[in-house]
């Protein structure tokens, strides 16, 4: 009988604390399957139907940080593995849709896969082509910007625009290395569209000067154009950090040169700037009876509708013509 039962003993299951001869924990079996240093803390779930030992035990696959050093294509996300390069290829493999075999045999093979290879190459070529189109649109805003400082100088001297083919060749002759035929305008109607970009630039920037005053004057005075059309061109005085400084407006075509006529321009010009009315405190015009007549004057029309604390300002030029 007690041979009996020691013989039963030999067969009987050891304890949760023991292990079969044979037997590895979980964490000796992961050091012969696989390489690398102690895992992470993070364990991403084991694979279906993953091997369990002769205890009834499924064995834990723990994903390690050490492989994204050799693998740099390797991510880890929501208890799978993925191929950044095979998804920006919008490749069709297990990598690309998750791999739950979490293992570094898997990662080899997918490696040396056919279809991760294929990914590589149209990556690269991606890459290339990108650092192709930076490098032409560095080149062609070079260019870009060369043309702008040509057209900048010929609006400074009123230089006509039909010049400017012939100041391009001139550049271009004189080895200019930013003027090339691939990204060189030679049409003089260019002209026309490089100068309101500028112009959108410059007003832009005026705009935000303009924005920081606390109270602006106004600076009016009537003219014609070459068809001897009305016009009146404007002015801002501003106060940029305790400084004085005056701005161009513009020149603007008006019906008549009627009181209510400019003083609904001037309204109409600093409403479309940003400029509210209450901040106006100054008026400075040539003297003219239009301007600062008492009754029905710009002046006094702005002061009693909008501007209460205005300040009619006679010009001291025009004073000092006068008195001569």
């Amino acid at each position: 009988m007690s041979r009996q039962l020691s013989v039963t003993g030999f067969f009987k299951k050891p304890s949760s604390g023991g292990l079969e001869r044979g037997e590895k924990r979980g964490s000796d079996v992961l050091e012969d399957n696989e390489e690398g240093g102690p895992a992470v803390t993070a364990v991403l779930s084991a694979a279906p139907g993953a091997k369990a030992t002769s205890s009834g035990k499924e064995v834990r696959r723990e994903y390690r940080v050490q492989w994204e050093r050799e693998f740099t294509w390797l991510r880890a996300e929501g208890g799978k593995m993925f191929c950044d390069i095979c998804r920006r290829a919008k490749a069709n493999n297990g990598f690309v849709k998750g791999c739950t075999t979490i293992q570094k045999s898997a990662l080899n093979d997918h490696k040396s896969s056919h279809s991760h290879i294929e990914s590589c190459a149209v990556v690269n070529q991606s890459v290339q082509m990108e650092k192709h189109v930076e490098k032409s649109q560095v080149a062609c805003n070079e260019a870009l910007k060369t043309q702008l400082k040509v057209v900048l100088h010929m609006a400074n001297t009123s230089t006509p625009s039909h010049q400017y083919p012939k100041l391009i060749h001139l550049l271009q002759s004189a080895g200019c290395p930013n003027l090339n035929t691939a990204h060189t305008y030679t049409h003089h109607d260019t002209v026309y569209q490089m100068e309101e970009a500028i112009a959108a630039t410059i007003t832009s920037a005026i705009d935000d000067r303009i924005a920081s005053s606390r109270c602006v004057g106004v600076i009016v005075d009537e003219t014609t154009n070459i068809t001897v059309e009305k016009m009146l061109i404007t002015y801002l005085s501003l106060q940029q950090n305790g400084e004085p400084e005056t701005v161009f407006m513009g020149n603007y075509a008006i019906p008549s040169g009627t009181a209510e006529c400019i003083a609904a321009k001037i309204k109409d010009v600093l409403s479309g700037r940003g400029v509210a009315m209450s901040r106006v405190v100054g008026l400075g015009s040539d003297g003219a009876n239009v301007m600062v007549g008492r009754k029905n004057g710009v002046a006094q029309q702005l002061r009693q509708n909008d501007c209460p604390y205005l300040v009619n300002i006679h010009c001291g030029a025009h004073r000092t013509a006068l008195a001569a």
